[in-house]
């Protein structure tokens, strides 16, 4: 059985895939999988992120910036976080909507 990088290439031979298409790929056919996890030692915690909704939060971003912000293709945007699983997030989506 061809794992799931060889499964991308058969799907996707005509084009290649940008940063958006894997988080949508993923979220549709490994949903349920675990695609992140954010540890902090200090304080015992672990975050996880599914998939979806690594997914989902991409789309809440997008949504956010360009309804409630009015961003739109072109402008720039200052990416400025520590690093969590929010900052893979919107670091992400701007890579996504780069390619």
């Amino acid at each position: 059985m061809p794992g799931i990088i060889e499964m991308l290439r058969f799907k996707e031979r005509e084009k290649p895939m940008n940063y958006a298409k894997y988080a949508t790929f993923h979220a549709r056919h490994l949903r349920d999988k675990i695609c992140l996890i954010e540890r902090s030692p200090a304080t015992n915690e672990r975050r996880t992120l599914t998939w979806k909704q690594f997914n989902d939060e991409i789309n809440k971003v997008a949504n956010y910036l360009s309804k409630e912000l009015g961003i739109k293709d072109g402008d720039y945007v200052m990416h400025l976080q520590n690093n969590s699983l929010e900052w893979l997030i919107t670091l992400w989506f701007s890579l996504s909507r780069r390619t």
